[in-house]
């Protein structure tokens, strides 16, 4: 079995012209991607991964191109190697990306049990099966991001230190975002795009868990009577 996972990022075989044709043809019946779940903090809309599958997988599997998905390790960090491969030619392409696993919201340590395996599983298959089918979204097309993977998305910050140097570089970032929630208490709609850009900044590490909790705490009630 050829082992793709030595390299983050997309990798293939050396032949892909077959599988290319199957992906064109499987392409074209593709539809955007709904977004059937609601983060209950900023109350919006996001696709999960049941939704990404439903819109490409029955059209790949038409076309003789099977998804496959398994962990491996990169410089001893877990990874996840989704793979579309052509079952005509044997052809193949891969996105190999980092598995993030959310923190435990009471010790702030990352969360090494089984639902956190879980949620760093969908979340990384989510991301890795969007590249390899450039599938899009339902709406406006902004990538969103659930109240799971928000957790996931910063995985390096568990270190103490880090997280004081990170918090320090964030503060004017973070007093930008409070300014603006303040600022639209009165408008429910544009205060829940304004939680979604800050679970954003988050997911990037621009922000840390601790600060857009605290922006839950301070707006959450506020945005839900305003709704």
């Amino acid at each position: 079995m050829d082992m793709d996972n030595r390299i983050v990022g997309i990798t293939s075989s050396p032949e892909t012209g077959e599988l290319d044709k199957a992906m064109v043809q499987a392409m074209q019946s593709f539809q955007a991607v709904r977004q059937s779940a609601t983060n209950r903090f900023a109350k919006y809309s996001y696709e999960t991964f049941t939704d990404i599958a439903n819109a490409t997988f029955p059209h790949m599997l038409k076309a003789g191109v099977r998804p496959v998905f398994y962990t491996g390790f990169v410089n001893d960090r877990e990874v996840l190697v989704a793979k579309l491969k052509h079952g005509a030619s044997g052809q193949w392409e891969a996105c190999t990306v980092y598995l993030l696993y959310p923190h435990d919201r009471k010790t702030g340590e990352l969360q090494h049990d089984n639902q956190g395996a879980e949620t760093a599983d969908t979340y990384a298959k989510k991301r890795a099966l969007r590249m390899l089918t450039s599938c899009w979204v339902a709406g406006e097309g902004e990538a969103a991001v659930d109240d799971e993977a928000d957790k996931a998305a910063s995985e390096e910050i568990s270190n103490e230190a880090v997280k004081e140097v990170r918090k320090k570089k964030a503060a004017p970032l973070m007093e930008r975002i409070r300014t603006s929630m303040q600022m639209l208490k009165g408008s429910p709609e544009a205060l829940a795009a304004k939680f979604k850009k800050a679970e954003q900044c988050c997911m990037k590490g621009e922000i840390t868990e601790e600060e857009l909790q605290a922006l839950r705490e301070e707006f959450g009630d506020a945005d839900a009577e305003a709704a």
